[in-house]
């Protein structure tokens, strides 16, 4: 069998490989995420939403590491965002503004 072959093989197996642990580690997201939430949050988790805030808590995941934050921080942000936080402006815009959007999945607004 031709070299180029056997990598194409090869080449083909770690993509399938790097898709699973994707989703192994979206879902593991999406459990810590479940164990952290509770009622008075869990409506922010909308099809409009959902994708901002698991992009979110993958980024507060990635400073958590780094601090020592505990899941339940995330949690506390979500409480502070409901009650009060959703109209503080930043650079000029709050979350309020951001919400009456269309979608939350622009990219500009994730990144």
């Amino acid at each position: 069998m031709p070299i180029t072959v056997i990598l194409e093989r090869c080449v083909n197996i770690l993509q399938i490989m790097q898709q699973r642990m994707f989703f192994v580690d979206f879902y593991l997201h999406v459990e810590r995420l479940v164990s952290v939430t509770r009622e008075e949050t869990a409506g922010m988790f909308n099809s409009k939403n959902s994708f901002l805030w698991f992009v979110l808590f993958n980024k507060f995941d990635k400073l958590s590491e780094r601090y020592r934050l505990e899941d339940k921080r995330f949690y506390e942000f979500l409480c502070a965002l409901q009650a009060d936080l959703h109209s503080k402006k930043i650079n000029g815009i709050s979350f309020d503004s951001l919400d009456e959007e269309t979608g939350t999945k622009k990219r500009s607004l994730l990144s």
